[in-house]
C-alpha cells in the first residue's frame, strides 16, 4: 500500500508524519524535544485508528491450554480474555495505562526522566510545556502498546491486507481477532529515554519479544 493509500485509510494526516512512521527505530542520542514532537505526532495518527474495544475474543494459531500461575508478573486485559505473562525481570518496573482506547505499557522511571528533561529544554528554549505530553503515554518510557484495527483478520491475512503497512514502521505482533477486530502488539518505533535510563529502557524493551500470550487460557 502507497504512502497516499496509507494516508488517505487514517483521514486527513499530513503525509510528512507517514514518511516519519516509516523510519526504522532509532536509538541513538536525539535531542528530546524533537523526539517528544515526533512521538506525539504518531499518538495523534494511532489515535485517529483507535475504536472501542470490544469483547467474544477468537484466537487463532492456538496451541497449548494452560493455568497461569499466580506467582508469574502477568497483565489480564479481561475485556479481551487476554494474558500476557511478562518476563520476571519486570516486575515493580512497568504500568499499564488505557488511552485513546488503546492498552499501553510504559516504565514509569524511565517516563519521568524523559518528561523531566524534555520540559526542561523546553522551557530553557522559552516555550510552553503542553500538558498534554504528561497524559500521552507515548511522551516516554513506553515499552509496547496493544492496538486495535477495525477488521477481522488472521494473522495469515494480516501482511497482504490494507493494514499491512501498519507494521511498516514498527515491529508487530498478531495477538487475537474478535468479530470486527484484530489486536496487535506494537513495539515503540522511537526514542523513548535519557542517557540515564538508557540501559534500564533497553533492558525491558529488549525482552518485550519474550512475552508469551494466552487468549482464553490457550497459550500461543
Amino acid at each position: 500500500m502507497t504512502e497516499r493509500q496509507f494516508s488517505d485509510r487514517i483521514g486527513n494526516v499530513d503525509e510528512r508524519l507517514i514518511r516519519q512512521a516509516g523510519d526504522p527505530p532509532n536509538y541513538g542520542v536525539r535531542r528530546r524535544k524533537t523526539a517528544l514532537r515526533r512521538l506525539a505526532a504518531l499518538a495523534a495518527v494511532i489515535a485517529l485508528m483507535a475504536v472501542s474495544f470490544t469483547t467474544g475474543a477468537l484466537a487463532f494459531s492456538r496451541e497449548t491450554v494452560v493455568e497461569v500461575s499466580a506467582e508469574r508478573e502477568t497483565l489480564v486485559l479481561e475485556e479481551l480474555g487476554l494474558t500476557l505473562i511478562l518476563p520476571d525481570s519486570w516486575k515493580g518496573q512497568y504500568q499499564l495505562v488505557e488511552w485513546e482506547g488503546q492498552y499501553v505499557v510504559v516504565c514509569p522511571q524511565v517516563r519521568e526522566a524523559a518528561l523531566a528533561q524534555a520540559r526542561s529544554e523546553w522551557e530553557a528554549d522559552g516555550m510552553e510545556w503542553p500538558e498534554e505530553l504528561d497524559r500521552n503515554p507515548f511522551s516516554g518510557g513506553m515499552l509496547f502498546y496493544i492496538f486495535g484495527i477495525p477488521e477481522a483478520l488472521t494473522a495469515e491475512q494480516l501482511p497482504d491486507s490494507d493494514w499491512g503497512a501498519f507494521a511498516s514502521f514498527t515491529e508487530v505482533r498478531y495477538l487475537l481477532a474478535t468479530e470486527e477486530r484484530t489486536y496487535l502488539l506494537c513495539h515503540a518505533s522511537d526514542v523513548q529515554f535519557t542517557e540515564e535510563t538508557r540501559a534500564l529502557y533497553e533492558q525491558l524493551e529488549g525482552s518485550v519479544r519474550d512475552i508469551r500470550i494466552v487468549v482464553d487460557n490457550v497459550l500461543s
